[in-house]
């Protein structure tokens, strides 16, 4: 389990990523795409009161472990399924919820939300570059 009151560094957090994925990508390819963008992201997010988050297109979740690590309840929505990137074990530690769909396409029924909720934060990292490929107009 990630602590919610012991805060990891992105470093820390990508090693923990890192120790989930099953294949080399994330070390060899990924960690370096994600150290392009996501120094900035938790440098703005740093500091923020911890509420619920909704991680759309986690990869392999780094911005999440870095979240949780800060209180954060953190769900995810992607549209490949559970185990593409993110290892159902790492959603475990994280003890956050994870939905498979499309934001293009219909809203996303999380599991677990009910009536009337809100999020405190919304985060989509790499996703926006790749809605511009959707076919959906």
């Amino acid at each position: 389990m990630i602590s919610p009151t012991c805060p990891l560094t992105l470093d820390e957090a990508q090693n923990l990523v890192e120790q989930h994925a099953p294949k080399s990508y994330y070390h060899d390819t990924y960690r370096e795409w994600e150290n392009r963008y996501l120094p900035e992201v938790c440098a703005r997010l740093d500091g923020l009161e911890p509420g619920r988050v909704l991680d759309i297109g986690p990869g392999w979740g780094a911005l999440a472990v870095w979240l949780r690590s800060r209180g954060w309840e953190v769900w995810l929505t992607d549209v490949v399924p559970l185990g593409t990137f993110i290892t159902p074990e790492l959603l475990g530690a994280l003890e956050a919820e994870y939905c498979q769909g499309d934001i293009c396409r219909r809203a996303v029924h999380v599991p677990g939300l009910r009536g009337t909720q809100y999020w405190n934060l919304i985060t989509m990292g790499q996703v926006l570059t790749h809605l511009k490929w959707s076919s959906v107009s």
